[in-house]
């Protein structure tokens, strides 16, 4: 009795045994359930991120009698598809930019319907472009990627003009765009960095000719959240 009673208890612990073994084996033709790495996990986590960007945006003007520009830059960023190697960056920026200038010849950049000034004179340019823009970034390594994009918006415009005893002031709004390109770092999960040049045109109304051509060189930051 007792030893038909072990063999039984044998007989159940087998037939256990090979009951689980064939539930955790897959069946013939269906497919094996890939393993998941720890990257591929992160990257699924953050398929789009949210930067904050701070530049330090240096322009020099086209036209050599137009001030060059000088400030900083923030922006918004929507960064999608972090781990491919074509990457999109969508953002908004708001730029705040300041220079002067000494206009030594008649036609330079403030001969603009202000009668009575005779160089040379003094002006005071203060910019404040509101723009929206999309990156395309290519991935070099893993870290490193060059961008090139676009920006458009709306462009603020004061002018201070000063000279022979006279000042004068005016303010304009008007339309811009850029066209840049550059490299971009990723220093950690959170923070990257970045170098780059834009072109950029500025249409702003009576002021300049009805417009500033500039060549701009950023670097700056942009953090995570």
């Amino acid at each position: 009795m007792r030893a038909d009673m072990k063999k039984s208890c044998a007989l159940f612990a087998i037939l256990a045994l090979l009951t689980t073994g064939a539930s955790a084996a897959p069946r013939a033709g269906a497919p094996a359930t890939p393993s998941v790495s720890l990257d591929t996990q992160r990257y699924s986590e953050h398929d789009s991120a949210s930067y904050l960007g701070a530049d330090a945006v240096y322009t020099i003007a086209g036209e050599r009698e137009h001030p060059d520009i000088y400030g900083c830059r923030m922006s918004y960023n929507l960064y999608d598809n972090d781990h491919d190697r074509v990457r999109h960056m969508f953002n908004v920026n708001l730029t705040m930019q300041k220079g002067t200038e000494t206009c030594t010849k008649a036609g330079g950049f403030s001969n603009w319907h202000v009668p009575g000034y005779t160089p040379p004179y003094d002006i005071e340019l203060t910019i404040l472009p509101i723009t929206a823009g999309y990156d395309l970034n290519l991935a070099i390594t893993d870290k490193t990627m060059f961008f090139c994009g676009v920006k458009a918006g709306l462009a603020i415009a004061k002018v201070e003009i000063s000279g022979h005893g006279q000042e004068h002031k005016d303010n304009s709004i008007g339309i811009t765009y850029a066209f840049g390109a550059g490299l971009r770092y990723q220093f950690n999960e959170f923070l990257m960095l970045r170098l780059g040049y834009e072109l950029s045109q500025m249409y702003l109304d009576h002021i300049a000719g009805n417009n500033y051509l500039g060549h701009s060189f950023l670097l700056g930051a942009g953090c995570s959240f």
